[in-house]
């Protein structure tokens, strides 16, 4: 009995200390090493540079004061504002240099208020950003709880990360000054990236989802990512816009936003291997569809398109459209397309092409005599590549010259597999992609 009680009081004392141990882990979220503590500013410590691990879920806001270095690890756990008068806040405020890594969640519940707020140099390497009381609607809804989950008022740069959202009236990532996005999600039920006037915004992967993907009133290059949604280039008031394409994967329209009427310039390029998969044009204050002028340009210099970009076409590139499909590059980029039509070409500029393949429809749409195969093809003419007429083969027996082949040698072995001996008729004949009959000479 004596040895009973003995172990089951060593088993209450170790559950016991297990109790004080998680206790004490809640109350201290905050782990520098092996040591945790309980607020923020402790873990921060006295040193220029910390690396802070969560321990545990946290309810309140963290300040990276400036001149400090802090590697945040999310361990897994969730930090949250508080939504109280008293404290209502962003929940991270960064205004020192911050690396967020791990995985976690950074969120805001607060009107007005987002998960997190740059003023300094910030890197997002993973976690999962929101608003999960996000109650924006509409364009002019915003109810009663609505923000960007992401304002950068530094120097930010994603490698990863999911910032997501389902509002309808606040964009998810708003940019004043430089962002550069190598990585990572981003999803909203508006706009997704917005970059604000005179600041810079760089785009070199990612996947970008929402009905406009990217919004631009600055600077913008866009060198690679995937970008689910409109591209809006705009300017706004006397500031104007610029948005060079260069590389990007895009389902959505581009368009050039004419929207001030201070004749401030909107200017958009598109070029490399830029994929548009929807219709690149200008537009005007009530997003009309207008012909380009001197404040609003487009200029295609390559790309693949799903409709045509010949009015903003560079004059020294060639356009054609093969099988369905636009194509803007160099005369010799855009005439190897054209050799792997399968049913169709339309050329629309500048373009001599070679080696179309037999059945294809070329039609000649560029106002001016083309070339197609070495022939001359007059402008607004349509052909269709003629199919070589092929020399009927021959094929001859070693049998004896009074017997048939049978037997003695197979129609193969002369000309390849395919061939096959018609003993009835006396014939060799071809059931390849196109049929043959070649009479055996030998046979009698």
């Amino acid at each position: 009995m004596k040895k009973l009680l003995i172990s089951l009081l060593a088993t209450l004392m170790l559950f016991g200390s297990f109790l004080t141990i998680s206790a004490e882990g809640e109350d201290k979220p905050f782990c520098v090493g092996e040591t945790c503590y309980e607020t923020f500013e402790g873990a921060l410590g006295t040193e220029s540079t910390v690396t802070i691990t969560m321990g545990s879920n946290y309810t309140g806001s963290l300040v990276i004061p400036e001149g400090k270095t802090v590697t945040l690890n999310l361990n897994s756990k969730t930090i949250v504002n508080k939504d109280d008068d008293a404290e209502k806040n962003h929940t991270i405020i960064n205004k020192g240099t911050l690396i967020i890594e791990g995985e976690g969640t950074v969120d805001n519940v607060s009107h007005a208020k987002g998960a997190l707020l740059n003023e300094g140099t910030a890197t997002i390497k993973n976690g999962k950003f929101t608003r999960s009381r996000e109650a924006g609607t509409g364009p002019n809804e915003n109810g009663g709880n609505s923000w960007y989950v992401i304002q950068n008022k530094g120097t930010m740069t994603f490698e990863g990360g999911n910032v997501v959202s389902e509002g309808g009236y606040s964009s998810l990532v708003d940019n004043c000054k430089t962002m550069t996005i190598n990585g990572g999600s981003f999803s909203n039920n508006f706009i997704a990236i917005k970059n604000e006037p005179e600041s810079t915004l760089n785009i070199n992967g990612g996947k970008i989802k929402g009905p406009q993907s990217v919004q631009t009133y600055g600077y913008t290059e866009i060198k690679g990512g995937e970008l689910n949604g409109q591209v809006s280039v705009i300017n706004y008031d006397i500031y104007n816009s610029k948005t060079i394409i260069n590389g990007a994967k895009i389902t959505g329209s581009v368009v050039a936003w004419l929207y001030s009427e201070e004749n401030a310039k909107v200017e958009v390029e598109i070029k490399g291997n830029t994929v548009v998969d929807g219709a690149v044009k200008v537009i005007d204050k009530n997003k009309d569809e207008i012909e380009p002028n001197e404040n609003a340009k487009i200029l295609v210099s390559s790309g693949t398109f799903s409709s045509s970009v010949l009015k903003f076409v560079d004059n020294d590139k060639s356009s054609a459209k093969v099988d369905g499909t636009y194509y803007v590059g160099d005369a010799e980029t855009v005439a190897e397309k054209a050799k792997s039509a399968t049913t169709s070409v339309e050329v629309l500029k500048g373009l001599e092409v070679v080696n179309v393949p037999e059945g294809v429809k070329v039609t000649n749409s560029t106002g001016s005599p083309i070339s197609v195969n070495g022939e001359i093809v007059e402008a607004g003419a349509v052909i269709t590549v003629p199919v070589k007429e092929e020399s009927t083969p021959s094929i001859s027996c070693a049998g004896e010259k009074d017997k048939n082949c049978d037997g003695v040698v197979t129609c193969d072995e002369e000309k390849g597999e395919g061939w096959t001996w018609n003993n009835e008729l006396k014939v060799c004949e071809y059931t390849g992609k196109t049929s043959y009959t070649v009479v055996n000479t030998a046979a009698k």
